[in-house]
């Protein structure tokens, strides 16, 4: 059956909590199966920063001032974020009916225009070079119906977070620096263990800051995924 180019999410009423954590208490750093709670609203904004807790995940990739954190059990063979999730597209493709669709959602508000970009950089990878629909959305605005249709339905996505480490107060709210890295952190462990294909990537500073490097990261996944690359 045809599948349109842009897809959306199935809507739900149901609220989805901010998910656990994994801790390493030793070194502070975050790793699979050992979970620590972080919950929505006040008891946040007392945690450290969800971003440092997470700060010695592996495998992680880091390249002009983007970090890529990956599933557990990815591969650690490629040199470079972009390479990495061009290699998870790749092998998902590879699979088959695995790869449905391409999930891009940025935690914050983004400039018109980093969006505009990245609506034409997904739209490239997934319609021209996959074959498969792209869903490009925000959070929070977008946050329940995101995760609730993604870890409840088929596992046939990858999904890439994106999150600043310092982010421009929202205009639907006053969500903190804290909240939008507490849900970005969250809902990407909730993905793993869900057992979606869900990468991380943290910008070494503001959205706004970020068309340049994102651009460059795009570009470099786009020439990975080109048919005699």
């Amino acid at each position: 059956a045809h599948r349109p180019a842009v897809d959306s999410a199935v809507a739900r009423d149901d609220a989805v909590a901010i998910r656990a954590v994994a801790l390493l208490p030793e070194v502070g750093g975050a790793v699979p199966g050992e979970l620590v709670q972080l919950h929505e609203g006040a008891f946040v904004q007392q945690q450290r920063d969800p971003l440092a807790i997470v700060s010695a995940w592996q495998p992680a990739q880091h390249d002009a001032g983007l970090t890529l954190l990956q599933p557990a059990d990815a591969p650690t063979s490629e040199q470079s974020p972009a390479l990495a999730f061009a290699r998870a597209m790749r092998t998902a493709r590879a699979a088959g009916n695995t790869l449905g669709y391409l999930d891009v959602t940025i935690n914050g508000e983004a400039p018109a225009s980093l969006l505009s970009s990245l609506s034409e950089c997904t739209r490239v990878l997934g319609n021209t070079l996959l074959g498969v629909p792209v869903k490009l959305r925000q959070a929070p605005a977008a946050y329940h119906s995101t995760e609730q249709s993604e870890m409840d339905g088929p596992p046939y996505l990858v999904s890439l977070r994106l999150v600043a480490r310092h982010s421009e107060r929202c205009l639907m709210g006053a969500y903190t620096n804290t909240f939008l890295h507490a849900q970005a952190v969250s809902t990407w462990q909730a993905m793993m263990e869900a057992q979606r294909p869900c990468y991380l990537l943290v910008v070494e500073g503001a959205l706004v800051d970020a068309s340049e490097p994102l651009a460059a990261f795009f570009a470099q996944i786009e020439r990975a995924l080109l048919p005699d690359a």
